[in-house]
């Protein structure tokens, strides 16, 4: 697992998942082994993906308690867990595949991001609070297919010192890193 903001509150906790469609939170001793002391699936079986989960990523606002946990799966969902309800808050629904990889961008004090990618070729920008799809780029003729490289990797790059625009930095197989400019939609 692999928290989006380096100062999230998961001291004593780690959230896994796998084959079985459900995202577990387990408590860790201090060494980091699972301890079993404490241990609780989110959501139940009406939320859970069907399909196995591909990433997770967790995510805690600056200044805020509430930790969410950001899935991906084959079933070709993004789903949003609270942790501390144990709930689902929002579906993502847009890719036509395997989603492979989701980043969660902090704006800190703009409106927190997810970013996604998938078998279908598609790079996605998503409101975190609102579930939709704010920006989609469709890579199929570049990232699809038994004969294409495989779309696996995106994270979001803020505007700052050495560009201009916010960006979103993906790779694949191919083993080249691209940067897609979401204002212009160029690729570089």
């Amino acid at each position: 697992i692999f928290p989006a903001n380096p100062d999230l509150d998961m001291e004593g906790f780690i959230a896994v998942a796998g084959r079985d469609h459900k995202i577990y939170i387990e408590s860790i001793d201090t060494s980091g082994k699972i301890d079993g002391k404490q241990s609780y699936i989110l959501g139940d079986e009406l939320a859970w993906h069907t399909q196995r989960v591909t990433c997770l990523k967790v995510y805690q606002p600056a200044n805020e308690k509430t930790r969410v946990v950001v899935s991906a799966s084959k079933d070709c969902l993004i789903k949003v867990w609270v942790i501390e309800t144990k709930n689902l808050f929002k579906e993502l629904r847009g890719h036509q595949d395997t989603v492979f990889y989701v980043d969660i961008v902090d704006q800190q004090d703009l409106e927190p991001l997810i970013v996604s990618c998938g078998l279908d070729g598609h790079l996605m920008l998503w409101s975190l609070l609102l579930g939709t799809c704010l920006r989609n780029m469709d890579l199929g003729t570049i990232f699809s297919g038994p004969d294409k490289a495989l779309l696996c990797c995106c994270t979001y790059f803020p505007q700052g010192d050495h560009h201009q625009t916010p960006s979103i930095l993906f790779g694949g197989e191919d083993e080249v890193i691209s940067m897609w400019t979401i204002d212009t939609g160029e690729i570089t």
